[in-house]
């Protein structure tokens, strides 16, 4: 949290003109109790002493001792992944990428000010930064122009300039990385061939693990026997290692998570566990809740990069080269959606913090799905064509009565009397006078 400085006084020296002494205190020292001063000597005006008191407050409160008008970016940018480093924000493993992406652009934009980075500058940075570095995917491009906006953002924030010019440039397009998934036929080899390694094996439990429950890589190697239940077929994650061996919290919450485990693999689990104790054994180490689950032979965590070292191998020797042992993580999520088990328990197994993101990543594994949804659509259309055609023939016998119907009218009209033309036919034997009618104004008489 930055630090409030107070605003800071000017005092003149009585035995020299122009020579003034500027003081800030900012809070009180933890240990004495006694407040904590800055002074800076100024010789000049007190106008330039005004601005260097304003310039020691924000250095006290910001942490930043620069000015504005000559910092470049390599200096601000050095010095904001040191705050974030020195204030956890980031993680080991993140710092050192980070720290990669910033001398990226410093090789571009190192030697320019801050203030002079506008939104056309930094664009033909990138560019020259591709053109340099043209095996850099669009992915790292990505990444590379997210630093610059994050770093141009602090600036915003410690008012060096007054917006961030990356704001009005486009990030270069993802590409969406290919994950590869073991087929029925090389699952079914790599079970095999870890049955043939026995249940003494640390790094082929490691394989097991990863295989039968989707953990990360990370996860099986930070797993302690505290948070396995073999009674209960069960095992929780609670933690994963990093790629410099330093135990860290899941990578979210939802990675906190507890996982069923087969009857299989639990057993193959209880033989591992008793071969492991015995082992530990032999060096005087007791097994305990704390012992990490895969281990060296001296009771140590196994390394991450040793195991990482140990599946390649194991896997070229079993004709399986290619496949790495994240890949049977994505090879859990393609045969449970496959097999049609709800997405929300695919998430929950694999630790997603959102079905949208188990989706994505891994909705293209639901052929059968698929299928099913074009056989779906293929009987709407084709209950929407059969209702159709009914209509129309609906509409082809309506026509077809009324135009039956018109003609026997015509023909009852054709085989009717003209009663207007011939009189006769309508006269009864009768005598007498006919009614006056607006037509017939005669003496009628059937004699």
């Amino acid at each position: 949290m930055p630090r409030r400085a107070s605003d800071g006084s000017i005092r003149e020296s009585k035995d020299r003109k122009g020579v003034y002494e500027v003081r800030v205190s900012y809070g009180t020292d933890p240990v004495t109790g006694k407040p904590r001063r800055a002074w800076r000597t100024v010789h000049g005006t007190i106008t330039q002493a005004r601005k260097v008191r304003d310039d020691l407050r924000r250095e006290l409160e910001t942490g930043l001792a620069f000015d504005a008008h000559k910092t470049t970016f390599a200096a601000f940018a050095r010095e904001f992944e040191n705050r974030r480093l020195e204030q956890g924000r980031v993680n080991r493993k993140d710092g050192v990428r980070d720290a990669r992406l910033v001398t990226l652009l410093c090789e571009q934009v190192g030697d320019v000010r801050v203030i002079d980075l506008d939104a056309g500058t930094c664009e033909r940075a990138l560019e020259k930064l591709h053109e340099a570095h043209p095996e850099l995917s669009n992915n790292y491009r990505r990444m590379i122009f997210a630093k610059l906006k994050q770093v141009m953002s602090d600036a915003v924030m410690h008012d060096l300039i007054t917006r961030n010019p990356c704001d009005k440039l486009k990030p270069p397009k993802r590409t969406e990385p290919t994950r590869k998934s073991f087929t029925p036929e090389d699952f079914g080899r790599l079970m095999v061939a870890l049955d043939g390694e026995g249940d003494s094996c640390a790094p082929a439990m490691a394989v097991r693990l990863a295989a039968a429950t989707g953990m990360r890589h990370g996860e099986i190697l930070a797993l302690d026997w505290g948070a396995v239940e073999l009674d209960d077929r069960r095992l929780r994650v609670v933690a994963s290692l990093t790629i410099y061996n330093e135990l860290k919290a899941p990578k979210s919450k939802a990675g906190t998570r507890a996982l069923a485990l087969d009857a299989g693999t639990v057993a193959h689990l209880k033989a591992y566990k008793i071969a492991q104790s015995e082992m530990l054994a032999g060096w005087s180490i007791k097994q305990s809740e704390t012992t990490p689950v895969i281990t060296t032979e001296t009771g140590t965590r196994y390394d991450y990069a040793n195991l990482s070292r140990w599946v390649r191998i194991f896997f070229d020797s079993h004709n399986l080269s290619g496949y790495v042992l994240h890949e049977l993580r994505h090879t859990q999520a393609t045969f449970l959606l496959a097999a049609n088990t709800d997405v929300k328990t695919v998430q929950a197994r694999l630790g997603h913090s959102q079905a949208a993101l188990t989706l994505d990543l891994y909705g293209h594994a639901m052929p059968e799905r698929d299928r099913g949804a074009a056989d779906t659509i293929a009987a709407l259309i084709f209950a929407a064509q059969k209702q159709a055609s009914e209509g129309d023939e609906e509409k082809r016998l309506a026509v077809d009565l009324r135009s039956k119907s018109q003609k026997q009218k015509a023909r009852k009209k054709r085989s009717r009397p003209d009663t207007g033309s011939d009189l006769r036919f309508c006269l009864e034997p009768t005598s007498g006078f006919e009614p006056l009618t607006c037509a017939l104004r005669v003496r009628c008489s059937t004699s």
